[in-house]
């Protein structure tokens, strides 16, 4: 079968999500295929969640819900995953939002030496209302550096394939709450991390995410996996080697300012130059200074920070 024509399973894992389930499942269906499954881990709601999921159970034969009975996150996405049936799984949260083509564009990327796929993805909170967008970085060497900031391969938007996620040791609960961030770095030492430079996910911000909550723990262990996992060198390598190449690329995609800039950033973070020469360290700083000297660049730099603000103003105002 052609790859591009692979099966899916939509993986859910949801706890107390009864005030989203009506528009998320709308979101799941429009997505699905004929010969995909839907599996949802109902991780021990009490809000009439898991009364809801039986229903649709019942109109839906594609969609399988299982109990997990308050273990948490990680053991409902470990579990959801043993059940899966297809090759490759599309992970969905209950809370965000996802326009009607995310899995058909997605699955146009499937191919051998892929194992994750991601996408750019914008903010919005309950009401709608839009609080910017990342973009991703699209080739497999910037979205492998990309994870030095843990903010460009969303979770709830990626594909990912079943046997790389399996072989590498799937979610591991002591990487809580970045248990998603080192399954990407583990992935990456397996095949190619590529995203898709279009909004494939609306990010939902809320009261009550673990994003809001726990955001010291994941910065803290963010730094943790960077320091015992990191970023493999290969991709670093190839970055600075294959420079001119991506940013070429870049310009022929929607937001290339911010794509480069963000690029740019991922690059000099803390540690990324510490086993390169100096004359890469200054071909790279050159480059940069060439690529954002332009009025273009400079008012692209001001409006992700206006961005960032707006969205830590929205967070700090839930918690």
């Amino acid at each position: 079968m052609n790859l591009n024509e692979a099966s899916i399973s939509f993986l859910m894992p949801v706890k107390n999500g009864i005030k989203y389930l009506e528009k998320s499942r709308q979101g799941i269906e429009e997505n699905l295929g004929l010969r995909d499954e839907i599996l949802i881990v109902d991780d021990g709601s009490d809000d009439g969640t898991r009364e809801y999921l039986i229903d649709w159970q019942r109109e839906e034969s594609r969609l399988n819900v299982i109990r997990n009975n308050g273990k948490g996150i990680v053991s409902a996405l470990n579990l959801g995953i043993a059940e899966c049936n297809n090759e490759w799984i599309a992970r969905f949260d209950v809370d965000d939002e996802y326009p009607s083509h995310r899995i058909e564009r997605q699955r146009r990327e499937i191919k051998k030496t892929n194992v994750a796929i991601f996408s750019d993805y914008d903010f919005i909170d309950d009401n709608g209302n839009g609080f910017g967008s990342i973009t991703s970085a699209v080739l497999p060497a910037p979205t492998a550096v990309s994870l030095i900031r843990s903010v460009r391969t969303p979770h709830s938007s990626v594909i990912y394939n079943k046997t790389a996620v399996k072989e590498c040791g799937g979610y591991r609960s002591y990487d809580f709450p970045a248990e998603d961030l080192s399954l990407w770095m583990r992935l990456s030492r397996l095949g190619n991390l590529v995203t898709i430079p279009e909004v494939l996910l609306h990010y939902k911000i809320r009261s009550g995410s673990v994003t809001n909550l726990m955001r010291q723990d994941s910065i803290k262990k963010r730094d943790e996996l960077i320091k015992n996992i990191g970023i493999p060198e290969i991709y670093i390598h190839n970055c600075l080697s294959d420079l001119d190449q991506i940013l070429n690329f870049y310009d022929e995609l929607n937001n290339f300012s911010q794509r480069k800039i963000l690029l740019f950033r991922d690059l000099s973070a803390p540690g990324i130059f510490k086993d390169y020469a100096l004359n890469s360290k200054i071909r790279f700083f050159l480059k940069l200074f060439t690529q954002l000297k332009s009025k273009s660049a400079v008012s692209e730099i001001v409006n992700l920070r206006k961005a960032q603000r707006n969205r830590q103003d929205l967070r700090n105002n839930l918690v």
